[in-house]
């Protein structure tokens, strides 16, 4: 049985977070303090929208206030670097403590494209969390701006720098 329309707009209203508020850089410098919304809580495995506006970058704070910036590529990896992997990390959280907090060298991937930023866990071991549910290996959810999310042990928000 399909829900109705009014249920479907509902859910879409209350799951689209767009900010108006734009860079002040457009190379995503780390000086400034980003104040994030809080987040509502929605189910990644029942998304129904597509994000807005695609980001040139993505900033990842952390729980302590650290950020960690990408600029938005096609691909980019999520986790730690070790002298054994010879894989492309773009975000590395081993100087976080990322190997003690749960990180796998190869934790989570984000996919952009020309509508849309995902992610999707790369098969970790201690697995994935976008705002509170834990996400199913290789398996694409959308994220959209002010989303937590969680590797391994460690906490981050995600800010899109439009």
């Amino acid at each position: 049985m399909l829900p109705s329309l009014d249920v479907l707009n509902s859910f879409i209203l209350k799951g689209i977070y767009m900010s108006d508020n734009h860079s002040e850089d457009e190379h995503c410098p780390n000086t400034k303090a980003i104040r994030t919304s809080p987040s509502i809580l929605k189910n990644p495995h029942q998304q129904m929208r597509p994000t807005v506006r695609v980001p040139v970058c993505l900033r990842f704070i952390l729980s302590d206030g650290t950020k960690m910036d990408a600029a938005a590529r096609h691909y980019i990896m999520l986790g730690r670097k070790d002298n054994d992997n010879n894989q492309q990390i773009d975000l590395d959280f081993t100087q976080l403590g990322g190997q003690e907090h749960g990180v796998s060298r190869c934790h989570a991937i984000v996919q952009i494209t020309s509508t849309t930023v995902f992610i999707k866990d790369f098969n970790s071991r201690n697995g994935t969390f976008l705002n509170g549910y834990e996400l199913h290996p290789m398996r694409q959810y959308v994220i959209n701006d002010g989303d937590e999310i969680v590797l391994g042990r460690i906490q981050t928000h995600v800010k899109f720098i439009y």
